[in-house]
């Protein structure tokens, strides 16, 4: 069994643990060394709340602190929601009613770059949101926005471009649905969940505002017309999917605490069954590598590990983490204090044992793993069959924020 950072864990962590460890590619870096180009965004989405705190982007210091680059939404403002791919972020804003999408590209982080798209202030359709990415390399967020008396019988949509040019901001594009695409969720304790489709002539359908459209083809023996099914992530490449009738057939055993989803290697036309651990795991991909934080049913409201190490008071610009997670995540889902990566070209699997309730996997590049442990992040190399040379690379205040990172060109 190897890990890459340990941690004490609880008995229930403890007994629910499996091993697993292999391999990818090499990088020349050394791990651990200064990255000028690593980055980091920080925030805490709002969406459904009172309090509003900063987005602020993020480098590393040598001495393992943060540095600003510059705020990219303001306290006033606060965070609507955030979409990244593999070359660019959106940050949508104000908190509860977004108006503007701010975009941080990679190739140059500095650059502010906000976009309207929402004058009329509608209100947006939450898990109908995602990206648009076209053959070509155009990438859009989309957002379904309600219209007439502000319900989602009727509505628009506006696409924001992250390319410049003229034409930013679109609307009732709704082609660009036939190329949606959602990365998963970050950690953290706001709520997150995927959007759900429907089955219709062996393809999975998105459905919004009367427009139907096909975002996945479905092999023979599965989906029946008319089930619901939740995409857990959808890129170019790949898609991991859990048809609603079967999802409470497709869990383990309380005593494996695992449950088993469809697979689809979209290049190759592969179609895989795959078993995560946890009954409520929170997926995100990078490249082929599926990335979970483990997380069990929790009707009984039970705290995760290493909740008493969370920050438990809010400022101005921070929030009180262990109540976020008492009131919102951690409420429903009983976090382990696991992480998994799981290859979906070739099967090899990872884990991480944090012990810590606040840990997520932050990016997978090349064989370099970035994670966070409450407010630490450390970088890994995936070497053979174990994760080598574990280094912390920052410790701050502001750490804990910090759900997204990209290394810039």
């Amino acid at each position: 069994m190897q890990f890459a950072r340990n941690h004490l864990c609880s008995p229930l962590c403890a007994a629910l643990a499996s091993a697993f460890c292999m391999a990818y590619l090499t990088h020349q870096k050394t791990p651990g060394s200064y990255d000028p180009n690593l980055y980091f965004l920080a925030g805490t989405p709002t969406n459904n709340g009172a309090e509003a705190f900063p987005v602020t982007l993020y480098e590393g210091l040598s001495n393992r602190r943060l540095k600003a680059v510059r705020e990219i939404v303001s306290k006033v403002d606060g965070l609507y929601s955030v979409r990244q791919n593999e070359k660019t972020i959106f940050v949508a804003h104000p908190h509860v009613i977004p108006t503007s999408v701010c975009i941080i590209h990679a190739e140059d982080p500095s650059l502010p770059d906000d976009v309207p798209f929402n004058n009329t202030k509608l209100v947006p359709i939450e898990n109908k949101e995602g990206l648009s990415e076209s053959l070509g390399g155009a990438t859009k967020e989309l957002f379904p926005l309600a219209g007439e008396n502000r319900t989602p019988a009727k509505g628009t949509l506006s696409t924001i471009s992250a390319n410049f040019g003229s034409q930013r901001v679109g609307t009732d594009d709704w082609s660009a649905y036939s190329s949606f695409r959602f990365y998963g969720g970050a950690g953290g304790p706001a709520l997150s969940t995927g959007p759900f489709g429907v089955v219709r002539d062996r393809s999975v359908v998105l459905s919004v505002f009367g427009h139907d459209f096909p975002v996945e083809s479905l092999p023979a023996s599965v989906g029946t017309s008319g089930e619901l099914v939740w995409l857990m992530v959808l890129t170019g490449n790949y898609s991991v999917l859990v048809p609603a009738t079967t999802m409470e057939n497709t869990i383990e055993p309380k005593s494996s605490a695992s449950r088993t989803m469809l697979a689809h290697d979209r290049i190759r036309n592969k179609w895989q069954k795959i078993t995560t651990e946890g009954t409520k795991s929170r997926l995100r991909i990078f490249g082929p590598w599926l990335c979970a934080i483990v997380a069990l049913d929790n009707p009984g409201h039970i705290s995760g590990p290493g909740r008493q190490n969370e920050r438990a008071v809010a400022t101005d610009r921070l929030p009180n983490v262990r109540q976020e997670y008492e009131n919102l995540a951690g409420r429903e889902s009983l976090f382990l204090g696991i992480l998994t990566l799981q290859n979906l070209a070739d099967g090899r699997k990872i884990r991480i044992v944090t012990g810590q309730e606040d840990s997520e996997i932050l990016r997978v590049q090349g064989d370099i793993v970035l994670y966070r442990v409450n407010d630490e992040i450390y970088q890994a190399r995936i070497a053979g069959d174990q994760l080598k040379d574990t280094t912390l690379v920052v410790k701050d205040d502001d750490v804990p924020e910090i759900h997204w990172a990209f290394w810039s060109r």
